[in-house]
């Protein structure tokens, strides 16, 4: 009869084991990572997208951030109350550790924590703006809007307006 040894089996399982304890750590923090990078992209998609539309569309837009919920949406000024608060119930959660540190305003200064609404203007301008977020390492990123770029641009660092 051939087969194997009680103690190959056990080494065989045992580095299954070893290779099992060093993978699942970066497995789950690659999917905390692609799970950062969908919500980035969907702010910074948005962005863009709303300057595109306030202008086609001849009214102005609103990003709205609540800080304490970490979470996003969209709505417009010729939407009803009943429309709004519509568009807040189907907000876009962040995820994967990813949180909202504050909104700063270059004209009205830092909002840490409730509500905020970046305006995009019917003139392809919008309010200028730094949303600082942090992953679940507490690692910063800055969003910044500028009034005049069509597109945001996206820092590894807690930016200010300075830089």
């Amino acid at each position: 009869m051939r087969g194997f040894t009680l103690l190959e089996l056990i080494l065989v399982v045992g580095l299954i084991g070893m290779m099992l304890l060093l993978a699942v750590p970066r497995f789950q923090a690659s999917l905390g990572s692609d799970r950062n990078a969908r919500d980035i992209g969907w702010i910074m998609a948005n962005v863009q997208a709303l300057k595109h539309r306030a202008v086609m569309d001849r009214k102005a837009y609103a990003l709205n951030v609540n800080l304490d919920t970490d979470s996003v949406w969209l709505t417009h000024e010729r939407m009803s109350e009943t429309e709004q608060l519509e568009a807040a119930r189907h907000r876009h959660r962040l995820g994967g550790g990813l949180s909202i540190r504050d909104v700063e305003f270059a004209s009205r200064g830092k909002i840490s924590s409730g509500g905020a609404a970046i305006l995009f203007y019917k003139d392809n301008t919008c309010d200028h703006v730094l949303i600082h977020l942090e992953d679940a390492d507490l690692r910063p990123l800055t969003v910044r809007l500028e009034p005049f770029l069509p597109q945001a641009k996206l820092t590894a660092a807690y930016a200010n307006f300075e830089d």
